[in-house]
């Protein structure tokens, strides 16, 4: 296939340059199932992986795919990679035959180096050796599968990445993750806020009232993070106006507009301004990292001190701690405005982090080895590691309350040695092949795992969102490259002064200081942004 230049893809060269990894040919020219053939991949290479040699996930892949695998490594950082890559094409470099693990490139760029010449339409590959892929496509929902094939495939139909899709509703696609101490609502006669007068109520009881019962005025009312998933900000300002941090704008009766800059959301950074100024809400919730964060919730010792935090227990909070048992799930906030009352669901995470580029000279084989990634036991090996040694066959239960079989003997297998790869490269993953059952060694983890699963049932059970969502939106290159000049820019802004707000370094009751922030944003484009993303909204209607 003839390639041609990259016109997108190019400018990321100028960037920042760096040195090539060199790369070795596509194999050894054999195409039939029985023959072993040497297929070159290329990983963006983990530094916690000590061997992808020798190692026990390479060698599961080269026995059941019948090859041999030799590795050409990438930097592992998403924007560094797809820089590398950019430059080998630029420089017609000889390409790996199998691309492991990219799912940071992003569609656009994906579509552009297969329409390019650098990266093989999968179509055919698929229908004749992808049979593990097609069952396990089978299995999801027809919404599943339509969201998969759309934006798998090209504005021509083609197909240059095979999908990474985590069939499972999980942590990370909740924002808004919230504990309240049940302890310090008994102490005090109160009961778990619902409305925003509620928890202003509940915040001043606990900072007021002593309720952990030492007599110093040490208790934090309310502690967490400010801004990603698992956040104070983006659980109270959804009381007003449904806001998603991770896609800022959104849709009413096919119209796309941006909540932040709402009198909705104004109303929240009033609020939350409030809480600051009477430290309500702890001011360390905008700086304080994991292991702060942790020593403040569960102390080893001492009295609890925080009355409702947000966060991941298994990252924010320490099981062995006795004052984690204080703690219950604490839901969604009321509607306060007649715009408001939502909770922030993100879609299930999808990539195509699998490719074959046009190098390869064994595609047939490159396409059986990718097929092996569907099958439920890979899914297994590249998160859990070998079996019979990492893992055992037990039936259970997994911390979401799915049937599993997965018991975890090796649970470091995962993030260090050379039992796997040490991340997700491609697969179709589901609570059966993925999850691991419950096997909680230690009282504290039995009790951050009982809080972990609590709080997701109770979230799930009371989640209310809008019926319109403008989110996982699939772009022409044309809409990328433009979307690409405001979107940041934008994003940056209006979180930078969204805590500048919160904090009171600006007043978000004042007239003049508003304004400024609303002509600013005009200024950085808003509303050329808004309206390249309504066609881009339209077009994905179409699409589906």
């Amino acid at each position: 296939m003839k390639k041609k230049a990259l016109a997108i893809l190019l400018t990321l060269c100028c960037v920042l340059p760096m040195v090539l990894t060199g790369c070795g040919g596509g194999g050894n020219g054999g195409t039939s199932s029985g023959e072993r053939v040497t297929i070159t991949v290329g990983v963006p290479q983990n530094a916690n992986v000590t061997s992808y040699d020798d190692n026990a996930f390479t060698r599961y892949l080269e026995e059941v795919a019948n090859v041999d695998l030799e590795f050409v490594f990438f930097p592992s950082k998403s924007t560094d990679y797809v820089r590398q890559l950019t430059l080998m094409a630029a420089a017609n470099e000889t390409m790996p035959d199998v691309l492991w693990g990219f799912g940071g490139l992003s569609t656009n760029a994906r579509n552009e180096f297969g329409q390019s010449g650098y990266l093989m339409d999968l179509t055919d590959l698929i229908e004749k050796y992808a049979p593990d892929y097609k069952a396990a496509m089978a299995k999801l929902s027809q919404h599943d599968q339509d969201r998969i094939l759309t934006r798998m495939k090209d504005g021509d139909g083609a197909i240059y990445g095979m999908p990474q899709f985590l069939d499972q509703v999980v942590w990370d696609d909740l924002q808004g993750f919230l504990f309240i101490n049940q302890d310090w609502l008994d102490t005090l006669g109160l009961k778990q806020p619902e409305t925003i007068d509620e928890l202003y109520t509940v915040l001043k009881a606990f900072k007021e009232k002593d309720p952990n019962g030492n007599r110093i005025a040490d208790e934090i009312p309310l502690y967490g993070k400010t801004s990603g998933n698992y956040t104070v900000t983006t659980w109270i300002i959804n009381a007003y106006v449904y806001f998603n941090d991770t896609y800022d704008l959104n849709v009413t009766n096919g119209k796309l507009w941006a909540p932040y800059t709402t009198d909705e959301y104004r109303q929240a950074l009033i609020f939350l301004n409030k809480l600051c100024k009477e430290g309500l809400l702890s001011d360390l919730s905008f700086s304080a990292g994991a292991s702060e964060m942790k020593a403040m919730v569960t102390p080893a010792t001492g009295t609890a001190q925080v009355g409702i935090w947000a966060g991941h227990p298994q990252v924010y909070a320490d099981g062995n701690s006795p004052i984690l048992e204080q703690y219950q799930p604490y839901a969604g906030l009321q509607d306060e405005t007649g715009k408001g009352g939502y909770y922030v669901l993100n879609p299930k995470n999808l990539s195509f982090p699998l490719m074959i580029t046009t190098d390869c000279q064994n595609p047939e084989a490159a396409m059986r080895l990718i097929n092996v990634f569907y099958q439920d036991e890979t899914v297994t090996r590249q998160r859990h590691g070998e079996k019979g040694v990492d893992w055992i066959e037990e039936n259970g239960t997994t911390c979401y309350g799915d049937d599993g079989h997965i018991k975890v003997v090796n649970s470091a297998a995962f993030f260090k040695g050379s039992q796997t790869w040490c991340s997700n490269g491609g697969g179709i993953m589901n609570p059966w092949n993925y999850l691991a059952i419950e096997n909680a060694t230690t009282q504290g983890d039995q009790v951050v795992n009982k809080l972990q699963r609590t709080c997701y049932e109770t979230i799930l059970k009371d989640i209310v969102q809008p019926t319109e969502r403008c989110e996982d939106l699939v772009y022409t290159p044309e809409q990328y490259e433009q979307r690409s000049q405001y979107s940041g820019t934008i994003r940056d802004y209006w979180l930078e002064q969204r805590n500048l707000f919160i904090l009171g370094t600006l007043d978000p009751s004042n007239d003049a200081q508003w304004n400024n922030y609303l002509n600013e944003l005009n200024r950085l484009g808003l509303q050329e942004y808004i309206d390249l993303m309504q066609q881009a909204y339209e077009d994905n209607l179409n699409l589906n």
